[in-house]
């Protein structure tokens, strides 16, 4: 379930970080666009079914003043990569596929950047 990969992947996101990276968790989508508008991140990680707003409704309305912060989708519903395109996520991670997940927000920390 959602609550078990949250608790299981931000212990090993805090874990995989660099020093001076610090990593904001919020528990849905509302509070997620909030935060997207009061500070400057590096890179947004999104759950695809966050409560009251969606992966994809908090992607569209990032994008309507943040353009340039890499977004990915945490997910297990398939999209194409036309639609995670068309959606504003830089990627997708697919969560059906749990055990891969490490290893792919490992790539995704290390092509930003962000991780040791």
């Amino acid at each position: 379930n959602d609550f078990y990969i949250r608790q299981t992947l931000e212990p090993f996101i805090r874990d995989l970080l660099q020093p001076d990276v610090t990593l904001d968790v919020v528990c849905d989508g509302p509070n997620l666009v909030k935060r997207m508008q009061e500070g400057v991140y590096s890179l947004a990680i999104t759950d695809g079914s966050m409560p009251s707003m969606n992966g994809p409704e908090a992607i569209a309305k990032i994008r309507s003043f943040d353009k340039e912060t890499p977004i990915y989708l945490l997910t297990s519903n398939r999209y194409s990569p036309k639609e995670v395109e068309r959606m504003g996520a830089n990627g997708l991670v697919d969560k059906a596929k749990f055990e891969d997940v490490p290893q792919e927000l490992t790539r995704i920390l290390k092509a930003h950047s962000l991780a040791r």
